[in-house]
């Protein structure tokens, strides 16, 4: 009975780091028309969202300045009218990117259970922890490196290449979230202050 009760405590942790980000996410999105009452602010929230995590990234902010107000969007037929302007989306995307980089650091786990890919980045993640436990110092600048990587505009430098990295060097989840977060608030701030100024 006790092994059960374990059981079902871990598993109502793991629904809890699952679905407490996507739910927070959703709740802000409707809060934000619901509370403006402008309903058109919620579907413009959504849509930034979905263009934000699956293709664009950050540099949605760049939406104002580049589409004057009007985007553009693969899976509607119409042009899609922007009412937030750089900085508002620049504060959503901070948000956005704080509740995934938390949904990946506090889950990313789950890809070891994989078959074939899981026993190989297990290794990977024990040698580079291993290697960490040896040389103390490089984990000081572990976490540096994680926050030049995210703030690089290498391809899949975001929250999920971040805390991928910073779950295979070793950083606590805790770690990973705060730095890979800062990381993203800082390219969300440096792309609204250029956007802002080609607008």
């Amino acid at each position: 009975m006790p092994r059960i009760r374990a059981r079902l405590r871990q598993f109502g942790r793991r629904l809890l780091l699952l679905l407490v980000p996507i739910g927070v996410v959703a709740l802000a999105i409707w809060g934000v028309g619901y509370l403006t009452g402008r309903p058109e602010l919620s579907t413009e929230l959504l849509y930034l969202s979905i263009v934000s995590l699956s293709f664009m990234g950050t540099t949605v902010i760049f939406a104002p300045a580049a589409t004057g107000g009007g985007l553009e969007l693969p899976f509607t037929e119409q042009t899609f009218q922007l009412h937030l302007g750089t900085w508002e989306i620049a504060l959503w995307l901070i948000f956005l990117n704080a509740a995934a980089a938390f949904f990946y650091a506090y889950n990313l786990d789950l890809l070891e259970r994989i078959p074939v890919v899981g026993p190989y980045l297990q290794r990977v993640r024990h040698n580079a922890s291993k290697t960490l436990d040896e040389h103390r110092w490089i984990r000081h600048l572990a976490g540096l490196g994680v926050v030049l990587f995210v703030v690089s505009p290498l391809p899949g430098s975001g929250q999920l290449g971040g805390c991928f990295i910073g779950r295979v060097i070793g950083l606590t989840r805790r770690t990973t979230f705060l730095v890979v977060t800062l990381a993203g608030t800082a390219v969300a701030v440096a792309y609204a202050l250029f956007g802002q100024y080609i607008k």
